[in-house]
This record gives structure tokens, C-alpha cells and sequence, in this order.
């Protein structure tokens, strides 16, 4: 997740802050029969995935390039984080006077940066190591993973996920990382950036910093 619109790149992250469908069968006239579904992904094992990914990503990183880093963690970061909240969340109040053309454009472009910044600042390995260290029910229903990234040099960061379900299996919707809220630092941001640029000014802004690089 980005610290200001997809900035920074190489050991960013210091500094950070499938769907499962059950399925009706008509096999037998007049008769609906609910096939047994593999158990949903519970909030650990959402975690689990991405920073599986994530390793995996870091390890291939120079190999695969900017745009095979992007290409490899699109379907993981798609499947794990609730990127359409995340983007209206960041604008607030300004989300209701977009128009539909503008809200598209700018869900398409957040997409991509999100994707891109994690493309960007997971790039390469140095004996990094994810550990889970506890998943909490949070009010409302959400819920709460904390883990920790070491580094190959023994520092370690720390992350608390907070997910929720919406319409779905459990999806990130915010990252504190040492402290520092992602989504208030989305929110923040790009708030302001409509109040100085308007919307103009902010589509501009991502969609410059959209690819991997």
C-alpha cells in the first residue's frame, strides 16, 4: 500500500504503514440440493496467502521484472484486499460527486497502484520471514491479524490487518504497519489532493504512477 500515491520503492515497506461459492444443484427435478463447499479461508489464513505471495514474489523478484511482479501478485492482492472500500474510503466525502465515468476511472487506477506500489516494494530477498502472531474478533464483526516481518538483518516490522466481510470472504480493508494507519494515510492524502486539484488533478496524479516500475 502506498505512503504517498505509490512513492518510494526498493525496501518500501519498512516504512508502511476466491471468493467460495456455494453451489445449487437442480439435479433432480423440483428437488435443490447445496453442494458442500470448501470452508471458508478464515482471517489467518487470508494473511497467510498474501505474505505467501508476497516471499514468493520477493524471491523471483529481479527475475521477474516490475511488470512480472505486477502480473504474478494482481490475482492475490485482488482476492485478499477490499480494494473498491479502500478507494472509496480514501476520498470520503468527494466519492458521492463523481460521476460514474470518473468513479470508474478512478477504481481502475487505484487498482493498479495498489497493485503496482506492492510490485514495487516487494522486489527483491534478503532473508525476510513472516510470522503470524494472533488473529482477534474487533466490534462490529470485523476482525484482526496481527503479524510481523523480519528482516534479514533482525529488525522486525510489525502489522496489524484488520478485515472484514462484505457480500464475501474476509478481505484486508486496513494496514497499521509500526503504528501507522494505511487508510488514514489514504484518506488524508487524497482528500487533499481533491481540495488543492479536483478530481482532474487526482486521476492525473495516479494514473502517472499506475505501472510498475
Amino acid at each position: 500500500m502506498p505512503r504517498t500515491l505509490g512513492s518510494g520503492g526498493g525496501k518500501g515497506w519498512r516504512h508502511w504503514a476466491p471468493a467460495v461459492l456455494v453451489v445449487v444443484s437442480l439435479a433432480w427435478p423440483g428437488v435443490a440440493s447445496v453442494r458442500a463447499a470448501e470452508p471458508e479461508p478464515s482471517p489467518t489464513q487470508v494473511i497467510e496467502t498474501l505474505n505467501t505471495a508476497l516471499l514468493a514474489v520477493m524471491k523471483a523478484g529481479p527475475e521477474l521484472g516490475p511488470q512480472g511482479r505486477f502480473d504474478r501478485l494482481a490475482p492475490t492482492i485482488t482476492a485478499t484486499h477490499d480494494l473498491d472500500f479502500i478507494a472509496r474510503f480514501a476520498l470520503g466525502s468527494y466519492w458521492k460527486g463523481l460521476s460514474e465515468e470518473q468513479r470508474g476511472r478512478y477504481l481502475a487506477a487505484f487498482h493498479d497502484l495498489s497493485i503496482a506500489t506492492y510490485a514495487s516494494r516487494f522486489n527483491a530477498f534478503d532473508g525476510e520471514h513472516f510470522r503470524i502472531l494472533s488473529e482477534d474478533p474487533l466490534p462490529g464483526g470485523d476482525a484482526q491479524v496481527r503479524s510481523v516481518l523480519s528482516t534479514g538483518d533482525g529488525d522486525d516490522v510489525s502489522f496489524e490487518y484488520r478485515l472484514r466481510r462484505r457480500d464475501g470472504p474476509w478481505r484486508i480493508i486496513n494496514i497499521v504497519a509500526d503504528g501507522v494507519s494505511d487508510l488514514a494515510l489514504k484518506r488524508s492524502e487524497y482528500t487533499g489532493v481533491m481540495r488543492r486539484e479536483g478530481i482532474a488533478g487526482l486521476l492525473a496524479r495516479m494514473e502517472d504512477k499506475r505501472h510498475p516500475h
